[in-house]
């Protein structure tokens, strides 16, 4: 038997063209959804394999450096070096023998700057002031007292008031 459809005549022959032809069997859900899954599983066990690792060397790493910086084999610090590095300063008498206090006056002084570098406060007529005697770097004795009880250097040049003397 033969079909015409225009100039084209098609034979039909068992398993032409127009014979139905059979539907490719479905691949089971279930496998599909098992593979899915797996995928996943692997994709989170990597994941966190990969964290731990990066947290880990993380770690060593921050301990490696901490011990290496905080470690000095020349010399080792205990409490009591620290204690005596805070309190190194001047006490009263000393101060007062070193830089005795002065009255501010703009006409009499030629300061180094108009305000005190430790408060940031201008200088008035009459105030009470300390004159480095090598530097002659003026403070506000309140000021430039509380800072020498702590260090034993100007603020501004950082002179050793100890080498006072010297000069």
């Amino acid at each position: 038997m033969s079909l015409k459809l225009g100039s084209i005549s098609l034979l039909k022959f068992p398993g032409s063209l127009l014979a139905p032809s059979p539907s490719p069997s479905p691949s089971p859900r279930r496998t599909n959804n098992t593979n899915l899954y797996l995928d996943l599983l692997a994709l989170f066990i990597t994941c966190t394999l990969v964290s731990v690792l990066c947290f880990l060397l993380s770690r060593k790493r921050n301990r490696n450096h901490n011990h290496n910086h905080n470690h000095n084999p020349d010399r080792d610090v205990n409490d009591s070096d620290l204690e005596v590095g805070v309190r190194q300063g001047l006490g009263d008498e000393a101060l007062e023998q070193l830089m005795p206090c002065v009255n501010y006056s703009d006409q009499e002084m030629t300061p180094s700057s108009n305000y005190c570098v430790i408060c940031l406060e201008n200088f008035v007529d009459g105030e009470s002031c300390r004159l480095f005697p090598v530097c002659y770097h003026i403070f506000h004795s309140v000021c430039i007292d509380q800072w020498l009880k702590e260090h034993l250097t100007c603020p501004v040049c950082r002179i050793s008031c100890i080498d006072i003397e010297n000069y």
